[in-house]
């Protein structure tokens, strides 16, 4: 039963931090909800790029070894 009870603690902890309630003012409504969704684009943004940027660096690593290499 700890585990039960533990699971829905959690759950509902995740929820009320990704979903909080809405209010009776929308200025704060508003801002919730963009500070939500743009956390998201920015996390989706950087798991793109991330994946790029490892990419590009398999590529490059070995040429910026042979220049260090040479000097």
């Amino acid at each position: 039963m700890t585990g039960d009870h533990s699971n829905r603690s959690l759950h509902s902890a995740l929820k009320e931090l990704f979903d909080p309630p809405m209010t009776d003012d929308s200025r704060t409504d508003f801002f919730t909800a963009h500070r939500r969704e743009s956390g998201e684009f920015d996390r989706d943004y950087a798991g793109k790029h991330d994946e790029d940027l490892n990419t590009s660096l398999i590529f490059v690593s070995p040429l910026i070894s042979t220049c260090r290499a040479r000097h």
